[in-house]
């Protein structure tokens, strides 16, 4: 499952004359290419040939059948990248291949930041079915859209903060790319505090916070200051957060 993953966010067909001519997979990282490779060959017994391409880039090409056998499984596999989609068959399968295909998608379009794990494509829906399948393993995750004015559309960022979020994901989750791994690790280990509890269990309550403290006409004396700006610039509320609000209001 792990392969496939990685073929929805980095796979493609190659067209000669209007014909199909191969199934490719694109990346800068060979160590990547060759992990994915391995995968394939072990699955299919077909041996990928190994391409350079303008700029860093790398390709891996596999027979026009490959690609032939995706499709069949489920035609928005190899779609144009802003239409594709999770196969609907990954929804129910066990925990362990859900991993795994959650997995290649990150190896594939994921990248570790300063704070954040993030994965980034083009398609919408697909960010929003990974974003669900998360939930799967108790992992929360923001989606940024962004505007690219060089190509002229949208792309999008599904980011997964906070310490005790990114030492599940590696449990759950976790980077083929040794590179992605280690920035992870490291990271990780350079943090002495115990786990906060920034950008986790969030509750879209806001609104019904601001209604109950109009009604309840509830003094700004008796509202600490850090929750008063959470009420005007969060988007959400944390759980604890909405224990001290509902604290407050008892006193109504």
């Amino acid at each position: 499952m792990r392969s496939d993953g990685y073929i929805i966010g980095d796979g493609g067909i190659e067209y000669s004359y209007g014909k199909v001519r191969h199934l490719s997979l694109t990346d800068k990282n060979l160590d990547l290419l060759s992990i994915y490779g391995g995968l394939i060959k072990k699955a299919f017994n077909i041996e990928g040939t190994l391409r350079k391409k303008k700029g860093n880039s790398n390709s891996l090409r596999f027979p026009n059948y490959l690609a032939g056998y995706f499709k069949n499984i489920d035609s928005k596999i190899l779609v144009s990248s802003p239409k594709r989609q999770v196969p609907g068959f990954i929804f129910n399968l066990p925990k362990r291949e859900i991993s795994a295909f959650i997995g290649g998608l990150f190896d594939a379009e994921g990248t570790c930041g300063h704070h954040f794990v993030s994965f980034s494509y083009s398609s919408l829906i697909l960010i929003e079915e990974i974003q669900v399948l998360l939930l799967k393993f108790g992992l929360q995750s923001y989606i940024y859209p962004d505007f690219e004015e060089n190509k002229k559309k949208w792309r999008y960022q599904l980011n997964i903060y906070s310490q005790r979020q990114l030492k599940q994901f590696v449990r759950e989750i976790g980077f083929n790319s040794d590179t992605k791994k280690e920035k992870l690790l490291r990271y990780l280990s350079s943090l002495s505090q115990n786990p906060k509890n920034s950008f986790s269990d969030p509750l879209p309550l806001k609104e019904e916070i601001i209604k109950a403290k109009k009604e309840l006409a509830v003094s700004c004396y008796d509202i600490p200051g850090r929750l008063q700006y959470h009420l005007k610039y969060s988007n959400t509320l944390k759980r604890e957060n909405i224990k001290e609000f509902m604290k407050i209001f008892s006193k109504y």
